[in-house]
């Protein structure tokens, strides 16, 4: 368990630094900048979704990560960058993977070489993904696990990881790389599962849904934002690559009956028998000790637990259905 005296002694670490935060308006990138906000000397954002609303003393700068004018400008006498910003939505890197792949790799690029730059560089904290290791070779997936990616997503993620091992060898540049296993949480977009067979569970519907064979490990979206700011505050982690899990596969069938025992529904399920080649149909591992160990990480919500608070946020936010 994270100890509330050692986190606190992380978040003191903050107090004189200024932060810089891309993909700020992102799941994991909000329930970031709910942490770290009122403890940075500076928070700056980098975002290309000009709705979101920020506070006044967290600096906005709109632009797109593949634009170098941009990000050259949002790094300046930023000491450590928390790098989230990436097109997730594995679907639609398969319908547009040049956008997925132009965005999460050349964005990336981008924003390295303008941290190899600097007079001062930044600690860089990267967003990479379990997802890069593809189908389990082993029974449990380390951080020395095959990288053999299964869709432009996962592919994209997994050259953007590269690059950064490539920059810490090359330049030395400090990057810590955090490979997270399957993020929800509050503020999820409807579009990905969860999302999904919540507010189809909330409105009475026939739940409408995939192939539900497969098998995930879910992490809840505020564990991860922990791990992100120990990592960001704990020397050791610098030039690292971690792996951040639960440790415990699921099945998207038992997500389904949590989700609908938590709202107190007995919906019919109508599933679409097609099952995509990526997706993992067996359970596995994501072996996260070695986060464990340096970081004094620990998870601190199991499934039901993260699905409940999950549940009872989009209930709040009153968000309309979706087939």
């Amino acid at each position: 368990m994270i100890k509330m005296k050692n986190m606190t002694m992380k978040m003191e670490f903050y107090k004189d630094k200024n932060v810089l935060i891309t993909g700020s308006s992102g799941l994991l990138g909000s329930h970031l900048l709910d942490l770290l906000t009122g403890s940075c000397h500076k928070i700056r954002v980098l975002t290309r979704n000009p709705s979101t609303r920020y506070e006044d003393k967290i600096s906005v700068f709109h632009g797109d990560l593949r634009d170098s004018a941009v990000v050259n400008k949002a790094i300046e006498d930023i000491d450590i960058v928390f790098h989230l910003a990436a097109l997730v939505n594995v679907d639609k890197s398969i319908s547009d993977p040049f956008e997925t792949l132009t965005t999460n790799v050349l964005g990336t690029l981008n924003l390295l070489e303008s941290a190899r730059k600097q007079t001062n560089k930044p600690q860089i904290i990267f967003s990479s993904s379990t997802s890069i290791y593809g189908i389990p070779k082993a029974k449990k997936m380390t951080e020395d696990h095959m990288i053999s990616p299964s869709d432009p997503y996962s592919t994209s993620k997994a050259a953007a990881d590269l690059i950064c091992q490539a920059y810490i060898k090359t330049y030395e540049l400090p990057i810590t790389i955090l490979r997270s296993s399957t993020l929800y949480g509050p503020r999820q977009p409807i579009t990905q599962f969860i999302p999904r067979v919540i507010l189809q569970g909330l409105s009475g519907q026939v739940l409408k849904l995939g192939s539900l064979s497969s098998y995930r490990d879910f992490c809840y979206v505020k564990d991860v934002a922990t791990a992100f700011i120990l990592a960001g505050a704990t020397p050791e982690a610098v030039c690292q690559v971690f792996n951040i899990s639960t440790e415990m596969s699921i099945n998207l069938v038992d997500v389904v009956e949590k989700i609908l025992k938590l709202l107190g529904q007995k919906s019919e399920i109508k599933t679409i028998d097609h099952h995509r080649p990526y997706e993992i149909t067996f359970p596995f591992t994501i072996d996260s000790s070695k986060l464990r160990k340096v970081l004094k990480w620990m998870p601190q919500y199991d499934i039901d637990s993260g699905l409940k608070e999950t549940i009872e946020w989009f209930k709040s936010t009153q968000i309309g259905s979706i087939n």
